[in-house]
C-alpha cells in the first residue's frame, strides 16, 4: 500500500513547483529578451565579425575568370555556397571562402538549445541544492536531539511542520524521561517501604515465636493470643510479598481475560463476605446495593481481584464506625451499554495533588504508612491494569470526608 504524503512534504512540494514556475518564467523572458536582442542587434554584428575573422581572403576576377570558376567548382563537386560573391558595377567580381564560417553556423542552433538546456539544469541543480539543504538541517537538529534531548531544535521555517513535531516528539520525550525518573524513584521509596512493612510483621511473628518457645509454662488462654498475632502477622506479611509478586507480574506481559457470562450482583456479594470479619474488627459497617441480578461478560476471577483490592483500600482509610458502600447500577460507557461499581468510604480523603497518581505502579500515599494493614502501595495498581484488560477504567473522587472509587466497564459483545 502507498503511503500518503505528510504535510510537510506537501507544503515543501507546493513551495517547489511554485519556486520552479517563478524561475522558469522569469528564465523565459530573460531568454526571449536575449534572443531578441541577439537577433536584431547583437547577432548580425557578431556574425559579421566571425565571418571576416575566420573567412579566407577576397579574390578579385573578371567575368571570364569568375566563369571558369565556376565551372572548375561544380567540375570538382563543391558548391558555390561555400563562398561569398560581389559583383561590382565595372563587371568584376570578388570571391572568398567562407566553408569554415558555414561550419560554424551550422552550431548556432544546437548551441543556442545547449544554453537553453544549460539554464534550465542550473535552475534544478539550485532547487536540489535547497532540498539537500533542508535535508541536511534535519539531520542536524535529529543529530543534536541524539546527543542532547533538550537541545533547542533549529530548523528554516519551510520546515515549520517538522520542526513542531520534532517538538512535540522532544517533549513527549522529556516528558518520558522525567516519568521514568518519577517511576525509578518511587520504585526505590517502595523497596524501603516494603523493607519495613515486611520488617515489622516479620519481626512481631519471630517475637511472638520466641516468647512462645522459651515460655513452656505459658497459660494456655495467653497462648492461643501469642499465636494468633503470630499468625495474623504471618498472613500480613504474605499479603505484602504476594502483591508485589502480582505487580511484577503484571507488568512483565499482558493480563489475560478470560470472559464469561457472570452475576456481577452475585460477584460483587461474594468480595463483600469476604471482608465482614475485617470490616467487623474495625467496627465498620458494609453496605450493599445490588440489584437481584446483573449479568455481564467478565472475567470473574480477576474482576473479584480488582474489586477486593478496592475494598481493602477503602477499609484500610475508612474510619471506625463508619460505612462502606459497595453500589452497582447500569450506565453508559462511552456511549455504550455497560455498568458501574462504586465503592466508597468515609474517613482519611486522598489529598487532591495525589489523585492522579493513586493508580500508579510505584505510587503509594504518605498516609497508607499510618494505617494497621496498609499495603505496599500497589493493590490499585493492580486493580487499575485488571479493568483497563476488561475495557474499561477506574474514576476517583475524594472530599467532604469521602472517597469513591467508579469502576466503569462496558458490556462485552463478539
Amino acid at each position: 500500500m502507498a503511503r500518503s504524503s505528510s504535510a510537510q512534504t506537501k507544503v515543501l512540494r507546493k513551495r517547489l513547483l511554485i519556486r520552479v514556475s517563478i524561475a522558469l518564467l522569469l528564465y523565459a523572458a530573460v531568454v526571449a529578451a536575449v534572443f531578441y536582442l541577439f537577433s536584431n542587434y547583437v547577432g548580425p554584428t557578431a556574425e559579421n565579425w566571425v565571418k571576416e575573422t575566420v573567412s579566407g581572403q577576397w579574390e578579385r576576377m573578371d567575368q571570364r575568370e569568375f566563369d571558369h570558376f565556376r565551372r572548375e567548382m561544380r567540375e570538382e563537386g563543391r558548391r558555390m555556397e561555400d563562398f561569398e560573391v560581389h559583383h561590382h558595377e565595372d563587371g568584376s567580381v570578388e570571391v572568398r571562402d567562407i566553408r569554415f564560417f558555414m561550419t560554424l553556423r551550422m552550431f548556432k542552433y544546437p548551441l543556442e538549445v545547449l544554453l537553453v538546456l544549460g539554464g534550465l539544469l542550473v535552475i534544478v541543480l539550485v532547487e536540489l541544492g535547497r532540498v539537500l539543504k533542508h535535508f541536511d538541517s534535519l539531520s542536524h537538529a535529529v543529530n543534536g536531539l541524539f546527543k542532547d534531548r533538550a537541545a533547542t531544535i533549529d530548523l528554516p521555517d519551510e520546515l515549520s511542520i517538522v520542526r513542531s513535531e520534532l517538538t512535540e516528539l522532544q517533549e513527549r520525550s522529556l516528558a518520558d524521561e522525567r516519568a521514568a525518573q518519577a517511576a525509578e524513584q518511587r520504585k526505590n521509596e517502595l523497596v524501603a517501604y516494603l523493607a519495613h512493612d515486611i520488617r515489622t510483621p516479620l519481626t512481631s511473628v519471630l517475637g511472638y515465636l520466641s516468647l512462645l518457645k522459651e515460655n513452656p509454662e505459658l497459660p494456655q488462654e495467653e497462648r492461643e493470643r501469642y499465636t494468633d498475632i503470630a499468625l495474623d502477622k504471618a498472613v500480613h506479611l504474605d499479603y505484602l510479598v504476594n502483591e508485589f509478586f502480582d505487580i511484577t507480574r503484571y507488568n512483565l506481559q499482558d493480563i489475560p481475560v478470560q470472559r464469561k457470562e457472570v452475576d456481577v450482583a452475585m460477584l460483587c456479594a461474594q468480595v463483600a463476605d469476604g471482608f465482614y470479619p475485617v470490616a467487623d474488627q474495625k467496627d465498620i459497617e458494609i453496605e450493599l446495593h445490588l440489584p437481584a441480578e446483573r449479568l455481564a461478560q467478565v472475567d470473574a476471577n480477576m474482576l473479584a481481584r480488582a474489586l477486593s483490592n478496592i475494598m481493602r483500600n477503602a477499609l484500610s482509610y475508612a474510619s471506625t464506625g463508619t460505612q462502606v458502600k459497595l453500589t452497582l447500577a447500569d450506565v453508559q460507557v462511552d456511549g455504550k451499554p455497560g455498568f458501574a461499581i462504586c465503592i466508597e468510604d468515609e474517613g482519611l480523603e486522598i489529598p487532591p495533588e495525589q489523585i492522579k497518581d493513586v493508580f500508579d505502579k510505584f505510587f503509594r500515599a504518605s498516609a497508607a504508612r499510618s494505617t494497621d494493614r496498609g499495603g505496599a502501595g500497589l493493590g490499585l495498581a493492580i486493580a487499575h491494569e485488571i479493568v483497563l484488560a476488561h475495557g474499561g477504567d477506574i474514576q476517583v473522587s475524594s472530599g467532604d470526608g469521602r472517597t469513591c472509587f467508579r469502576v466503569l466497564i462496558p458490556d462485552f459483545t463478539e
